[in-house]
This record gives C-alpha cells, sequence and structure tokens, in this order.
C-alpha cells in the first residue's frame, strides 16, 4: 500500500503528540530529616500532590514508611523519615518537580524512578 507523504507526516506528528502527551507511571521515594514536625511533613507531601495534579497528573499511592535508620549518615542525620509516592505525570514536569525537591530543606535524599507500563 502506497501512502502519500503529506499523510506519512501527518501520522507522525499524530504519533509524536500522544507520547508527548501519555502520563507516564512514576514511584518518588523521599527521605525527610527526622526532626521536621508532623506537621510539615504533611504539608510537604500535600504540595506535592497538589503540584502533580495540577500539573494533570494523579497520585495513586502514598505510602508513609516512619522513621527508619539510614544506611549510612547523611550530612547530620543517622535516622530518617521515609516516604514513597506513586504517582502518573507528563514527562515534561519532572524538572520542575525535582528542583522543587532540591530546594526543599527538610528533605534530605530523593530519589525518582520512571515505571516500566
Amino acid at each position: 500500500m502506497v501512502v502519500k507523504k503529506s499523510v506519512r507526516s501527518k501520522l507522525k506528528l499524530a504519533e509524536a503528540a500522544k507520547k508527548v502527551t501519555a502520563l507516564t507511571n512514576y514511584e518518588l521515594a523521599l527521605i525527610f530529616d527526622p526532626q521536621v514536625t508532623e506537621e510539615r511533613f504533611n504539608a510537604i507531601i500535600e504540595s506535592l500532590s497538589q503540584y502533580i495534579t495540577t500539573s494533570g497528573g494523579s497520585v495513586t499511592a502514598v505510602d508513609k514508611w516512619g522513621k527508619k535508620r539510614l544506611a549510612y549518615p547523611i550530612g547530620h542525620c543517622i535516622d530518617g523519615n521515609y516516604v514513597l509516592l506513586r504517582f502518573q505525570l507528563k514527562p515534561e514536569f519532572n524538572r520542575a518537580m525535582e528542583a522543587n525537591l532540591r530546594i526543599t530543606e527538610e528533605l534530605i535524599r530523593s530519589l525518582l524512578v520512571k515505571l516500566e507500563s
């Protein structure tokens, strides 16, 4: 079957648009300073969830693991308060989210992982 060049280019553009607008599954592991108050801890998680939903994504799970001993000391901390977020988000919003995580003073470490679909 012969497809005209203009039709082929339109099909490629449509496929590219689907890839850009498709939601991707992610997991975000967060380790907070154990001295952070419970109110501040919940406020940070809530603001992160709001960012995801206002960016067109959805939060599927928030698992609070609680305080655990770190494998090695990070700064002055030997314990950390762990949280695992599972969510769907468009890939173009990841950089802004990671930049905001980097400037959050109460956060010791974060790891964003793209899940295979």
